[in-house]
């Protein structure tokens, strides 16, 4: 599974994590904010298993998925399909020859009722089905509360100790996981 589209707008304004940190309009913290921002939502994508702002993800396989396999975006609001042919990849299949739907902590997608998949081309090795999965909010308010705090605290505590960014240490802040307790995939 690997990014095709990154969030084009993060749950915390650099307003919001600059008053959390208590920096000041010219600080020279100031111009870091945009980055440690992204990477605290990334650290909170990582910790909850969650795609918190709109992203797309593709996920190559060498078969068709069965019904109940697992992809790991959770509540994904888009899927397109491609396949390998034998010769090339197909135009994205149309949204009416599938489903997907959310299944556990991700997305199941399946043929629609009384389709199958198409046969797939031969390959010597790799992937021969694409599925491009959106998901996450398509607007900030929608993020929790939870979330935005702990992105707003981790960004304050990275500003105020570079070390613990630098070893990616949330051992000295261990209080700040429990936040995003409320919207944790627990498997």
């Amino acid at each position: 599974m690997y990014l095709l589209n990154p969030p084009t707008a993060e749950p915390v304004t650099t307003a919001e994590a600059a008053l959390a940190a208590r920096i000041s309009s010219g600080d020279a913290l100031e111009p870091m904010l945009p980055g440690l921002i992204a990477a605290a939502r990334q650290v909170a994508e990582q910790e909850t298993g969650r795609q918190l702002m709109e992203q797309t993800w593709r996920i190559e396989l060498p078969d068709w998925p069965a019904a109940d396999d697992l992809l790991h975006a959770h509540r994904a609001t888009a899927c397109a399909i491609t396949y390998w042919t034998g010769s090339t990849w197909s135009q994205a299949m149309s949204a009416s020859a599938f489903t997907f739907y959310p299944l556990s902590t991700g997305t199941g997608v399946a043929p629609a009722v009384g389709a199958s998949w198409p046969t797939l081309g031969a390959v010597a090795g790799g992937p021969r089905v694409r599925i491009d999965l959106t998901a996450g909010a398509d607007d900030a308010a929608d993020v929790p509360e939870c979330v935005k705090l702990f992105i707003k605290t981790l960004v304050a505590h990275w500003a105020y100790n570079p070390a613990a960014a630098a070893h990616n240490s949330l051992a000295e802040a261990p209080f700040l996981r429990a936040l995003l307790d409320p919207v944790r995939l627990w498997s």
